[in-house]
């Protein structure tokens, strides 16, 4: 009985052997096409951190971009609200110079007129001065012709008086 229990424990052993061997050979073929699928994990993984440190490559090139347009934005917005500031200064400094120019003619307007006034009076002043003349000239005429009337008045009687 033995020798039988033998035979069959060796059945058993060479089944379990074939089986454990194809059984093996599996597990062999499983591990390889993990292996293989972990290698094409490892490859994406690698492909996608490249791909991460590009983003995050690119993200920070934005972020400079963005930072970069901001002041440029605000250096514009300044000079606008420069332009603003200069154009209500001119605007105000127009108004001024109108207001400037009204009272300038007003003041050439008056210097015209005391200048035309002046002239009247200093050609008033001339004539009078003329017709001052003119009447000393007259007296001093008709002093001459008295004093002609009393020199001759004068001999007359003087002539008068000796004959």
């Amino acid at each position: 009985m033995n020798h039988i229990h033998e035979e069959t424990m060796k059945k058993i052993s060479v089944v379990n052997l074939d089986k454990l061997l194809d059984n093996f050979s599996e597990i062999e073929k499983k591990i390889s096409e993990i292996n293989e699928a972990n290698n094409l994990l490892v490859l994406q993984l690698e492909k996608c951190n490249r791909l991460l440190t590009l983003s995050q490559s690119k993200e920070e090139s934005v972020k400079e971009e963005c930072t970069a347009l901001q002041n440029v934005i605000n250096g514009l917005t300044q000079t606008i609200e420069n332009q603003c500031n200069v154009k209500d200064e001119n605007d105000r400094l127009k108004g001024t110079i109108h207001i400037l120019e009204q009272k300038l003619k007003a003041c050439e307007q008056v210097h015209h007129k005391l200048s035309f006034f002046s002239f009247l009076h200093s050609q008033e002043y001339k004539d009078q001065i003329e017709k001052l003349m003119l009447e000393v000239k007259n007296k001093e005429e008709e002093h001459k012709l008295e004093i002609t009337q009393l020199n001759c008045e004068i001999r007359k009687k003087c002539k008068s008086s000796e004959d």
